[in-house]
């Protein structure tokens, strides 16, 4: 849902106009930007995302750091391909770490690491995610992933839209580097010039990104108890010491 609504306000630019009407197909007044040799909705703004972004990337560790219990570590294996979030692929750290490097719900973060050759089908590079509102302990993320904090809260949810879409990743796949393992060179996410919605935009858009976050959170939450509870039903049920009447 958020993908479409994302779809529909931002690039074909049909969002509500003051009247709830679709802004650009009821007539809503455009300009013609100079940088981005197009037209865009009056009132937004364009500008390269240094100007709205800084960066901050995840935890060096070693082989021993993530070899016992510990604490979530968000890290490669936790990106699927479509620019969601994989559960399964969480690695457990018990390392060391500092206050800058805790994750908290929803923060945006992004790979910045592939350890294959470029292919549209398994690209993950530049992929980004919300962390979801699972984990009842502090959680962290790899140095293979950068945390992307902005300076307007409701932003973070239309760069994470942007992020994923296909036309950012082919420009964002342009700027890694490497041969067995590609690097993403940062520089390419701060220098992209992005269009910039209106602020009251972003804070709806936001509302609806949040919700929908949240309950994906809650979802996760349920299927980790069901499968904890099917752990545990599973090997009494093999062994006879309980029946399904």
């Amino acid at each position: 849902m958020a993908k479409t609504v994302y779809d529909y306000w931002f690039i074909q630019f049909d969002f509500p106009d003051k009247n709830g009407k679709p802004y650009k197909s009821s007539g809503g007044k455009m300009t013609y930007n100079e940088v981005l040799k197009r037209k865009i909705p009056v009132g937004w703004k364009v500008g390269e995302l240094r100007n709205y972004l800084t960066s901050n990337r995840g935890v060096s560790y070693n082989g021993k750091d993530i070899a016992g219990d510990g604490i979530p570590m968000i890290n490669l294996n936790s990106f699927n391909v479509n620019g969601t979030f994989k559960i399964e692929g969480t690695k457990s750290y018990s390392g060391e770490y500092s206050s800058s490097k805790v994750l908290r719900p929803f923060d945006l973060v992004m790979c910045n690491t592939q350890q294959t050759a470029l292919d549209p089908k398994k690209d993950i590079i530049g992929k980004s995610i919300l962390v979801p509102d699972i984990f009842e302990s502090e959680v962290v993320s790899s140095h293979h992933v950068t945390t992307i904090s902005v300076k307007d809260y409701n932003l973070k949810f239309y760069l994470n839209s942007l992020f994923n879409t296909p036309y950012f990743h082919q420009y964002i796949s342009g700027y890694a580097t490497g041969t067995n393992i590609l690097g993403l060179n940062f520089e390419g996410v701060l220098s992209y010039l992005a269009e910039i919605p209106t602020n009251e935009l972003l804070l709806k858009f936001s509302a609806i990104v949040l919700n929908v976050e949240k309950q994906k959170s809650r979802i996760f939450k349920e299927n980790q108890q069901l499968t904890q509870l099917r752990d545990w039903l599973l090997p009494m049920l093999m062994t006879g010491q309980v029946t399904i009447g």
